[in-house]
């Protein structure tokens, strides 16, 4: 006779994915995942200093390496970057690769966002502007040989927590 709410990792502004609002909404018990619950900075401005950051790296370096999650916010980002730089050129390792073709089937996607069609599989021998490696913490081989390659001419861009004793962890320490 209870009702229980239970959201992970819930924020309310996307530019891709559609979400349920939770405003307004009734329960016995809730819980919610909000790792940066704390934080007051919006949504737009993270991305606004995203996108300012990224430019400048851009004149810089050839390449740009994201790590981001298996899910979630690698497509928010690439989506912003697409949106922000239309001649940029975009690759990713397998997995983000099937993410962005498997979003476009999704009920969760919003109807305006198409994301597939213009990102390829990371070769070294197509070298691209951004690209996108599904291991945030740069853990797995295979992201640890796409980083590798990346940073030869290129510079990797961190866009959450970087946990102490990583491959992320030691390309901040080494500035790259």
């Amino acid at each position: 006779g209870k009702t229980l709410f239970f959201s992970g990792d819930y924020v309310e502004k996307h530019y891709v994915h559609e979400i349920d609002l939770i405003r307004e909404k009734q329960a016995d018990i809730a819980v919610v995942d909000c790792a940066y619950g704390n934080d007051k900075t919006s949504f737009d401005s993270y991305c606004t200093e995203l996108v300012k950051y990224v430019r400048k790296a851009k004149t810089e370096y050839r390449t740009l390496l994201f790590p981001v999650p298996k899910y979630g916010r690698g497509l928010e980002i690439y989506w912003l970057l697409k949106k922000r730089f239309p001649k940029w050129t975009f690759s990713g390792d397998a997995h983000f690769i099937k993410q962005v073709i498997s979003a476009q089937e999704s009920k969760w996607i919003k109807k305006d966002v198409v994301l597939s069609g213009d990102i390829s599989l990371f070769s070294e021998e197509h070298p691209t502007d951004v690209v996108f490696a599904s291991d945030p913490q740069l853990r797995k081989a295979e992201a640890q040989e796409i980083a590798e390659k990346v940073l030869e001419h290129g510079y990797a861009i961190m866009t959450g927590t970087v946990e102490s004793g990583t491959m992320s962890a030691r390309l901040l320490e080494e500035g790259k």
